[in-house]
């Protein structure tokens, strides 16, 4: 069973998204990759057959715009993270743990036996919280990132990494 670590956060509220979350969740992907997802991609993307993307609300408000969104791809009895992504102004805050917590429980909870991600070798943040949650390295892709602006087109490797459920 997967336990929830110590944040900043003490009582989010995380659900499945709905069509309405779309342009915000979009808006956040913007902010937090070189190439953003338009509304409509991620719209497809969401509505694709196997996903679940769950997002996390302000601490007990329903109402409120999602602070972070994860974005599973689920087939057979293996998945993927396709996407995970938090506001700028709230990282550092648990968020990403949050919903990588709840992805795993209900990946968990459908009976998937690996559940696998890519992530720049770069993100230093990204790849502690993953091996923090049980992921290991099964293979890397190289110069699989282009640069993250236009002044850096070093491309850079993205590592693959799989967690397998007991």
């Amino acid at each position: 069973m997967i336990q929830f670590f110590q944040t900043k956060l003490t009582s989010p509220y995380i659900t499945g998204a709905t069509s309405e979350d779309i342009p915000q969740l979009s808006t956040i992907h913007s902010q937090s990759f070189t190439r953003g997802w338009s509304k409509n991609e991620l719209g497809k993307l969401i509505g694709s057959q196997g996903a679940l993307c769950l997002v996390l609300r302000q601490e007990g408000k329903i109402d409120q715009p999602p602070m972070g969104f994860v974005l599973c791809r689920q087939a057979s009895d293996e998945a993927e993270i396709i996407t995970i992504a938090t506001e700028p102004k709230n990282r550092k805050r648990g968020i990403g743990r949050f919903l990588m917590d709840a992805a795993i429980r209900n990946l968990q909870s459908d009976r998937v036996k690996s559940l696998f991600l890519e992530v720049d070798e770069t993100n230093a943040s990204a790849i502690g919280l993953y091996r923090s949650l049980g992921f290991v390295q099964a293979g890397e892709r190289k110069g699989y990132y282009s640069g993250q602006s236009d002044d850096e087109k070093q491309p850079t490797n993205a590592l693959v990494m799989r967690l397998d459920f007991q």
